[in-house]
């Protein structure tokens, strides 16, 4: 009976916990994971192999879906999950989410891709991630370890087609087939939590107590609660109306579609996008709790002229320094995009 036993073989990863086995010259093996069958057949499949149509594949077109078997490698790779109990934050297509490919950050975490980090303003041309593991990384000042483990944001092209084309959400295929870039905002610095630290030298790290704990799925309760919103990994979705007006996009819960990539056409600043960044939120709420101090009532009006006021800035209150506007996106052929954007640097 799979349905009412399948909660007992849950996909995940775990560790044997021996640190005896940690050598970075001769390893031991440590981390292993486990995906339940259901998961990798589609009904047909699995009524032809198990005896029951019970199945919680992915993918119902492929004969196999390695979907959560290819999410629990991961974690035995060292990434954590990017879903959230209560809030969408990475939109749901994405290996450590849901399905899709591994992010950008991800990848540069496991040194599968190699990004542009540009130090002056310029016009970049990238090829699709699927095909290339091309990104832009956006940073106010790249960290001397040339580490992942910083913070950031990422631009990539994200396509239709090859290895995405039967997972992505069909709003990238109906009424017709659409690349867009898509824009991650990554706080990756490792923890300390007794000495409450951060760091983003990984080999140093490693050996002092410091661990990525704003990867995770839930809220970091391993962190000063200061730090407890803070995630990961967070998609910045396009808003249609931020070509118009400021600051007017809002966090969302909403699945990735389409329409939060950014077209060409498309512009991206700090203060078009301030409000879906945390650190936005944090400086409006001290604001307000020195007039409600100072017993000020305060109207919606001087509210939003109070929001549009405050500097915009990543997590850690660094300026990011950066701009850009997408000049193409075309399709190459052969399953293949690319995409030229012009990067404004502004501080």
């Amino acid at each position: 009976n799979l349905a009412a036993n399948d909660h007992k073989f849950w996909g995940h990863a775990t560790s044997f916990g021996n640190q005896n086995l940690k050598n970075e010259y001769a390893p031991g093996p440590n981390r292993y994971c486990i995906s339940n069958f259901t998961d990798m057949y589609n009904q047909n499949n699995a009524k032809d192999r198990l005896g029951s149509k019970y199945s919680k594949c992915h993918n119902p077109y492929a004969t196999i879906d390695v979907t959560t078997m290819v999410h629990e490698i991961g974690h035995t790779f060292g990434l954590m999950d990017y879903y959230d109990d209560t809030y969408n934050w990475t939109g749901g297509f994405n290996m450590q989410h849901v399905n899709g490919l591994h992010d950008p950050y991800s990848a540069m975490a496991l040194g599968w891709s190699n990004p542009y980090i540009p130090k002056k303003s310029c016009v970049l041309t990238i090829n699709d991630f699927a095909t290339s593991h091309e990104c832009i990384v956006l940073t106010p000042q790249w960290n001397s370890y040339s580490s992942p483990f910083d913070e950031y944001l990422v631009l990539e092209l994200l396509s239709p087609d090859g290895i995405n084309n039967q997972m992505i959400p069909s709003s990238f295929k109906t009424p017709s087939k659409k690349a867009g870039i898509r824009l991650w905002h990554v706080n990756a610095w490792l923890y300390n939590k007794t000495s409450q630290a951060f760091t983003n030298n990984a080999k140093w790290a490693d050996c002092n107590g410091f661990n990525n704990k704003l990867n995770s799925h839930c809220p970091s309760y391993d962190l000063n609660k200061k730090y407890q919103d803070y995630r990961c990994l967070r998609l910045i979705r396009h808003d249609a109306n931020a070509n118009t007006q400021i600051a007017i996009t809002n966090l969302t819960s909403d699945s990735l579609q389409a329409k939060h990539t950014f077209q060409v056409g498309d512009t991206f600043s700090m203060k078009q996008y301030n409000r879906q960044f945390l650190k936005f939120y944090d400086q409006l709420g001290k604001t307000l709790k020195i007039y409600n101090a100072l017993n000020i009532p305060m109207s919606p009006l001087q509210i939003e002229l109070l929001a549009e006021g405050i500097t915009p800035t990543l997590d850690f209150g660094k300026v990011l320094g950066w701009e850009f506007e997408v000049l193409s996106i075309e399709s190459i052929g052969n399953g293949k995009w690319n995409s030229s954007i012009k990067l404004t640097k502004t501080a």
